[in-house]
């Protein structure tokens, strides 16, 4: 049986390649994606100096589905076609729902129609129409995997390049939610000026001051110094950081420690700028990471990676407190292994 519906990058191959419908559903949580279609159709379809005569957003929670109708059935101005958008759709009462009906059974074909929901039921004759009439556009969140790739081609599409090892690091450093991302391209992009978004431009724009962060909370949990740990983590937290990309950034410093941990034992005097080759880091790094390594045994690497990991799967998949998970993380990596 066919799905019942296309993915973004389905959708987008369809429209670009000519394929308009009078009538759409964005549905899914991906938010950000969904502001992200919306603008494309938008200036594919309408021209910036006659946007205020043909596009129209209007909210399911504060407008009557008449208001919505009326400019849906309203010829475009200067323009082939009008763009209505209709958000919160899920909230939309059942006769509410019903009204809209009509319209998708015989749908002006000058309008583009898009439905924003969250999801809908499908067991309602309103759904169901939809799924007769209408284009339905799923937006998942991405899978991890699939970030690095999403962050390159936004930014081509900004007109810079980016290798994906880059747009991992960046990752690292950010987090997976797309929103945030976008914002620090754009810091990037701002900072930066050449067409190419380097590694050393990431760390400069974006990891400097989140590394410093995460280097004193991993410096402080190898002094044992539970009351300055705990004092950066919550730092972070009221900052506005999130618990994953705290986490994502407190693994990779230690992931950095045991491959330098583990490269020390095997060679004996390797200089900073071979062992930042090794460990994928820079020379300055390098030195950093030697004296933080001095407070850790590989016992104490060992026991912490694995802790780590299990609250990365917690936060994850637990409905339990994301700070109360750090925090006992935090004072659990303090305590010595014995």
């Amino acid at each position: 049986m066919p799905k019942g519906y296309i993915t973004y990058q389905e959708f987008l191959k369809r429209f670009d390649g000519g394929g308009l419908r009078p009538v759409y559903l964005f549905q899914g949580p991906e938010r950000f994606l969904i502001e992200e279609a919306l603008e494309h159709v938008k200036n594919a379809l309408i021209q910036a100096d006659a946007a205020d005569f043909n596009f129209n957003k209007f909210s399911a929670k504060d407008v009557e589905i008449g208001t919505v109708l009326d400019q849906a059935q309203t010829m475009p101005f200067l323009s082939k076609h009008r763009l209505i958008v209709l958000t919160n759709v899920h909230e939309l009462a059942a006769a509410t729902q019903k009204a809209l009906i009509p319209y998708l059974d015989d749908p002006n074909i000058t309008t583009c129609l898009i439905l924003i929901a969250e999801k809908l039921d499908s067991r309602t004759k309103f759904a169901q129409t939809l799924k007769k009439k209408a284009e339905i556009v799923q937006f998942w969140k991405l899978f991890e995997n699939e970030v690095p790739r999403w962050i390159t081609t936004s930014a081509k599409q900004y007109g810079y390049s980016m290798s994906t090892p880059t747009a991992k690091e960046l990752m690292e450093f950010v987090g997976n939610d797309l929103r945030q991302l976008d914002n620090e391209l754009q810091k990037i992009i701002a900072y930066t000026s050449t067409p190419e978004i380097t590694s050393q431009i990431v760390h400069q724009v974006v990891g400097d001051i989140r590394e410093r962060d995460v280097f004193e909370l991993v410096d402080a949990v190898g002094r044992g110094n539970t009351i300055a740990a705990l004092k950066i983590l919550n730092q972070l937290l009221i900052e506005g950081e999130q618990p994953l990309k705290i986490l994502a950034m407190v693994i990779r410093q230690f992931r950095l420690l045991w491959k330098l941990k583990a490269t020390l034992v095997e060679q004996k005097g390797v200089s900073a700028r071979q062992l930042a080759g090794q460990i994928g880091v820079s020379p300055r790094n390098v030195e950093q990471l030697q004296k933080q390594i001095r407070r850790f045994s590989q016992v104490q690497l060992k026991n912490g990676m694995k802790r780590l990991y299990d609250v990365d799967r917690g936060l994850k998949s637990s409905g339990g407190s994301p700070k109360i998970l750090l925090e006992d993380l935090i004072i659990d990596l303090c305590v010595p292994a014995s």
